[in-house]
């Protein structure tokens, strides 16, 4: 079995990036997460991101260096990069979910955290994965009809 490590980053979206574009970025994502065998999961939270990467190393930190140069991300911040004995979004090349601040605090039992200029910067790894986790049960709730499709398919 290889390795297989997760990094979670959030970051702000550049003021020339529009909720609207979401779709274009996850196709453009899912097909080269899909090519690397990489899963994972993209948060959009009133203008900011926050993602899971999982995969082989070499892979996910190939992505999150052409994500760190991306000129839609501002304000990076790497949040946790660790060795994984499992991948926890297994078959999703990316799944994502649009979270309004007060939605995402209530996730996380904080619901003003997410309200603040500043939470981007602050995000901190049990937070994210609280956060990420929560959103990722949601996800699946909403999407038991099968509307999601495997790793290899564009999930």
């Amino acid at each position: 079995m290889k390795p297989l490590i997760s990094l979670i980053y959030a970051s702000r979206s550049a003021e020339h990036f529009h909720e609207h574009e979401i779709p274009d970025l996850l196709k453009q994502a899912r097909l080269a997460n899909a090519k690397h065998e990489l899963t994972g999961m993209l948060l959009y939270i009133g203008g900011a991101f926050v993602q899971a990467l999982e995969g082989q190393p070499a892979m996910v930190e190939a992505v999150f260096g052409t994500i760190a140069r991306d000129k839609r991300h501002t304000q990076i911040a790497l949040i946790t990069k660790e060795a994984i004995a499992e991948r926890a979004y297994e078959g999703w090349t990316m799944s994502h979910k649009t979270l309004d601040p007060v939605e995402a605090g209530e996730l996380i039992g904080e619901t003003e955290y997410f309200t603040s200029a500043i939470w981007v910067t602050q995000l901190d790894s049990n937070r994210a994965k609280k956060l990420l986790s929560a959103a990722s049960m949601r996800w699946k709730i909403e999407h038991r009809s099968g509307k999601y499709r495997a790793l290899g398919r564009g999930a």
